[in-house]
């Protein structure tokens, strides 16, 4: 899955503030994107089912939720490996902290070499909040 370079980030971006603390997000989906130039991604269709799909084919999977209050907000994401075995239960992957203004976010995810099908579950935490989970399935193609 994505990896990304974990950032040292002041402990005030992890934190609520005031007014953010109040904020409404919904819209969530979860599923596949498609490209619309350079790295840009759009949500295409909900699916809980993602095809193991490797980051050289362009392939691309993630989740949209919306800020319609424009608030300022931090968020990121945190993905779990549900099967038996050594893994289970264990974060795979955290997303850096990002924080943001707009109204439609779109995060995009991406399989490497070594990924392994299985059940997942990927949790969104806004303002570090849990504010959405979703229970997905990486099959192979």
């Amino acid at each position: 899955m994505k990896r990304r370079q974990a950032l040292a980030l002041p402990l005030a971006l992890a934190l609520p503030t005031p007014a953010s603390a109040q904020a409404r997000i919904d819209g969530f989906k979860f599923g596949i994107l498609r490209p619309l130039g350079g790295r840009v991604w759009d949500f295409d269709t909900e699916a809980r089912r993602i095809p193991l799909r490797l980051k050289r084919t362009g392939f691309r999977w993630g989740v949209q939720f919306v800020n319609p209050g424009a608030a300022d907000i931090a968020w990121y994401e945190e993905i779990r490996a549900k099967a038996s075995g050594r893994r289970a239960d264990a974060v795979t992957l955290r997303t850096p902290v990002r924080r943001t203004t707009e109204r439609v976010i779109v995060d995009d995810f991406w399989f490497d070499d070594g990924d392994e099908p299985g059940a997942y579950e990927l949790d969104l935490f806004v303002d570090g909040t849990l504010r959405w989970s979703v229970a997905f399935d990486v099959v192979q193609p």
